[in-house]
């Protein structure tokens, strides 16, 4: 299971230079390393990475890719 919990905070007082207040929005997402690999066994075995040669950093790594490819793809989020 995923635990994810959001945050969001702006100054709907203040604008950009088009004058568009934009959010900030901070997502944490928190799951176990047997969870993350369960869900991303697919991508990981199309990208040629061995299971067994995984270390955490490349898991995460690979997690935070899907997870902002997907909230870029369908939930209209940009990142700067």
């Amino acid at each position: 299971e995923i635990d994810v919990v959001s945050f969001v905070s702006g100054d709907i007082a203040s604008g950009t230079a088009f004058g568009v207040a934009v959010p900030e929005v901070d997502i944490v997402a928190s799951a176990s390393p047997h969870t993350l690999v369960q869900h991303l066994q697919g991508r990981l075995s199309k990208g040629g990475l061995s299971m067994a040669r995984m270390d955490a950093r490349k898991l995460q790594k690979s997690a935070i890719r899907v997870c902002t490819d997907q909230l870029v793809s369908s939930g209209g989020f940009k990142f700067r």
